[in-house]
């Protein structure tokens, strides 16, 4: 059983090629898409129409989260 993504909050760790590409994807679905990378894009935020916020506050006010994170050392 689904649900009615529109309108919701979604999170995206990792903003790589695909991570902007999926913030884009979800804001025409009608959803505020936040993101957290520690080294930040701003132009593709403003162009593709998601936030940059801190991992805390991600977690906290998304109801989906999207993992976008390589297998290093760092994301173990």
């Amino acid at each position: 059983m689904g649900f009615d993504m529109y309108g919701k909050t979604a999170g995206i760790i990792e903003t790589d090629k695909i991570g902007i590409l999926t913030g884009g994807i979800l804001n025409g679905l009608g959803m505020r898409a936040l993101a957290y990378d520690p080294y930040p894009d701003p132009q593709a935020a403003k162009e593709y129409g998601f936030e940059y916020t801190d991992l805390k506050t991600l977690c906290r006010k998304s109801q989906i989260i999207y993992l976008h994170c390589p297998l290093a050392k760092e994301t173990e």
